[in-house]
């Protein structure tokens, strides 16, 4: 019994992060990574953080409207608070099963069932998954000339992410049993609610470029050779890698694809991993400086 509910899963993946991790760093010198982050600008770090925190902001609002679209009238205090635990469980397992669980933590309190949460999350995932991967196609075909690049973009199977995203999202939606998936199906296929649609793509794109911004920061910290396109173009690639649901957080993912990529355009990979390490750090510091407002809060919603 104990083996049998033992977190297996999240335990695995807990193990891919730092076996990943662990082999970056090995096989980048662990010296030269520590010199790297130690000397990183501070004005790179201060523009990271900006970025971070707007983001987070920007996500929160997007989830806000997303409950109002679909008939979940919450105040905006309620939705960050929701939106914030999201992002603090996400720190711990797998994103978007800790975005669902975190949320819920709050919107329990105001009667939001399981389910209804659950269908919100895959709705913005499969947009997230549909727009991270249109940028990192585009970031792909603008690198022609670096065929370790391509190589890479091809490994990572965008075609077959995409589709298992839309196809777990329309079982749930046309399989599920619930009254708000049926809602839910048929406001997505809605002509009259298109602009709503639209909106909450601009502001998951909004929040892309911005998720970008904080990568072309940090790669100017370490190397200001390379033309602005093709730093977005290497950022779309990284951030795309780093979204695939293997690690928790990202973390390993994204380094291993920092690496290569960077690598490839002439960056040293000791430069590269700490300038994923140092954006990884700055978001998960957002993310904890934000939990003390959450959990704060969270004893009110309850009483």
């Amino acid at each position: 019994m104990v083996f049998r509910n033992f977190p297996i899963r999240r335990l695995s993946v807990v193990f891919v992060s730092i076996l990943l991790l662990a082999l970056v760093f090995w096989s980048s010198g662990i010296e030269s990574v520590l010199r790297g982050l130690a000397g990183f600008p501070s004005w790179a770090v201060a523009s990271i953080l900006a970025l971070l925190s707007v983001n987070l902001l920007l996500v929160s609002f997007r989830f806000w409207q997303v409950l109002a679209h679909f008939g979940i009238a919450l105040p905006w205090n309620i939705a960050l608070r929701a939106s914030i635990a999201g992002n603090v469980a996400g720190l711990i397992v797998i994103p978007l099963f800790g975005q669902i669980m975190g949320r819920q933590s709050v919107l329990n309190s105001c009667g939001v069932q399981p389910v209804v949460n659950a269908s919100l999350a895959a709705y913005e995932r499969t947009l997230l998954a549909l727009l991270s991967g249109s940028l990192g196609a585009l970031g792909g075909l603008y690198l022609p000339g670096q065929p370790a690049i391509a190589g890479f973009f091809q490994q990572i199977a965008l075609g077959e992410i995409v589709l298992a995203a839309c196809g777990a999202v329309a079982l749930s939606l046309w399989l599920g049993r619930s009254r708000f998936e049926t809602k839910l199906s048929k406001r997505l296929l809605s002509r009259a609610n298109l602009a709503r649609v639209m909106l909450i793509a601009g502001l998951t794109l909004a929040g892309q470029l911005l998720m970008l911004g904080c990568f072309v920061v940090g790669i100017l910290a370490v190397s200001q050779g390379l033309p602005i396109a093709s730093l977005f173009a290497a950022s779309a690639i990284i951030s795309l890698a780093a979204s695939m649901p293997i690690t928790v957080g990202g973390w390993g993912v994204r380094e291993v694809a920092a690496v290569y990529v960077l690598g490839n355009l002439g960056i040293p990979a000791a430069d590269a991993l700490a300038m994923s390490v140092m954006v990884g750090l700055c978001s998960t510091l957002v993310i904890l400086a934000s939990a003390p407002f959450c959990l704060r809060k969270l004893s009110h919603v309850h009483v």
